[in-house]
């Protein structure tokens, strides 16, 4: 008879999980209700359901985790919403700790994917693509549409950081799982609109940065067929006009690139509207538009229409305070003033592109992938090396140089010297950890499937941050390469000094 008491326990237990979950539901589907009739409708609408949201949570976190979860979702999307990206990655944070393991697959990989979007919108690179990663390597445990759209984050974190062919892994394995079970699961008709805009992107990536896996013009009419098939999709599917004029840019710029810049702009007429319209997510869909309309403009023969697209670019990166896209605006303008003669406009330009460029590099800090992310990043420098050139400021144009090619490298040096002031212990546990970081770069190196390549990103990622944890920061010095001294070091040799441009 005693061993009843447990049996009887436990079931008294799930009977009271039972009804917490059901009364919980019950107040969901209420709330429900209101949410998605108003949550578009503007700050005063989303402020009582922020209230709500947080009612509910701190009545059923704990005793009932997977209704829960879905009320921790809807509350960090309306904290997105409200652009309050500090609040959101505390709701996430408190989500992951108090109810992560006990709530749905659903709710874990969906709050991964938003905690991604949130620490990207503060400017943590780093730690975005861990939480991609993470919910990317959980894709095969949840819902199909949301393991699609880890995979195609993490194929958007991986293009960032300038690894192509895995970026290509992560879309193809997402366009994978739709064609599978998109018969089964309509709304992964959408997804597939947002793996081929991923694709789009990353194809313009590659003919951007003279990637010789392919041919150019193989490249370029790869990315007319897939922005069209992306346009398709997502006209077909309704979605939001900030999407549909995300995958016009890039089916504008393959008739640009083709030689056919007239057509490129007919094609991006509609997105400058469709990029205005009510309930778009993407704050930088605006800037797009605005970039490759100045990029096509230029193409075009167009100078002034070139630089007033781009100078509203800038203004949207501005408002965004998005140093990348910042930096890729002001390095436009520099290029339109480099066209037509303008050498001091231009070389005003560039700098500024430099300066946030520099800004944006710190930001990466030191990791295995920034080498290869910090070389997409050349253009301003190259643009600045040119202007000095032309303005007659060769020791200017020298220091340039200086800094784009010996900046890795001598963070890396720095970063050595740090690990040998360290006690013995933790230099120990840091070259152990440097071991344990070859080989997952070895084991990334095979074929993987795109989980298991996840899987291995977001250890080497957590492993980077835990080296730059013990190490500490790099120190601030001017390490600028001085004209005057390197002269007196050469006496009377020369110097030979190439930019490859």
């Amino acid at each position: 008879m005693p061993p009843l008491i447990p049996l009887l326990l436990i079931l008294a237990a799930s009977g009271s999980a039972t009804v917490q979950e059901d009364s919980c539901q019950e107040k969901l589907t209420s709330f429900r209700e209101v949410y998605f009739r108003t949550r578009s409708d503007g700050a005063s609408a989303r402020a009582p359901l922020i209230v709500t949201a947080q009612r509910l949570i701190d009545e059923y976190a704990r005793t009932a985790p997977q209704c829960a979860g879905s009320v921790y979702e809807s509350l960090v999307y309306l904290y997105v919403l409200e652009e309050e990206h500090p609040a959101a990655e505390r709701t996430i944070r408190a989500y992951l700790r108090d109810v992560d393991q006990r709530a749905t697959p659903r709710s874990q990989i969906a709050m991964r994917i938003q905690l991604g979007y949130v620490l990207h919108r503060l400017g943590q690179t780093m730690a975005s693509g861990e939480a991609y990663y993470d919910a990317a390597s959980r894709a095969n445990h949840a819902p199909a549409y949301f393991g699609t759209r880890a995979l195609i984050r993490s194929s958007m974190t991986a293009r960032s950081m300038g690894d192509f062919d895995i970026a290509e892994a992560y879309v193809s394995s997402a366009l994978k799982i739709i064609q599978d079970s998109v018969e089964t699961n309509p709304e992964l008709a959408y997804e597939e609109g947002e793996a081929m805009l991923t694709l789009s992107f990353l194809i313009l990536e590659r003919i951007d940065q003279g990637d010789a896996t392919a041919p150019r013009d193989s490249l370029i009419a790869r990315l007319d067929q897939v922005s069209a098939d992306a346009v398709s999709i997502l006209v077909r599917t309704q979605a939001r006009g900030d999407r549909q004029s995300l995958a016009l840019t890039a089916y504008a710029m393959a008739a640009a690139l083709a030689g056919r810049p007239d057509i490129g702009l007919d094609r991006l007429e509609p997105a400058y509207a469709l990029a205005r319209s009510p309930g778009g997510m993407s704050n930088l869909a605006l800037y797009s538009v605005y970039v490759t309309g100045s990029r096509i403009r230029n193409m075009n023969g167009d100078p002034d229409g070139a630089r007033r697209d781009a100078e509203a670019a800038l203004q949207e990166a501005i408002n965004e305070r998005s140093i990348a896209e910042h930096a890729i605006a002001l390095t436009m303008l520099g290029r339109i003033a480099e066209d037509i003669g303008d050498w001091v406009t231009a070389e005003s330009w560039y700098q500024r592109a430099v300066d946030k460029r520099e800004i944006h590099r710190d930001q990466l800090g030191l990791q295995d992938w920034s080498l290869s992310r910090f070389a997409t990043m050349q253009a301003p420098y190259r643009g600045l090396v040119r202007a000095r050139v032309e303005l007659g400021d060769v020791s200017g144009a020298l220091t340039i140089l200086d800094q784009t090619r010996a900046r890795h490298l001598r963070d890396l040096k720095a970063h050595i010297q740090l690990r040998e002031l360290l006690d013995p212990e933790t230099r120990q546990t840091v070259y152990a950890h440097l071991d344990s970081l070859g080989h997952i770069r070895e084991a990334e190196s095979l074929p993987q499937s795109s989980t298991a390549l996840a899987s291995l990103a977001l250890e080497r990622s957590k492993l980077q941050a835990e080296i730059e944890r013990l190490t500490g920061p790099l120190p601030s010095t001017d390490d600028s390469l001085d004209v005057a001294a390197l002269r007196q070091q050469l006496g009377d040799r020369t110097l030979v000094a190439y930019a490859i441009d």
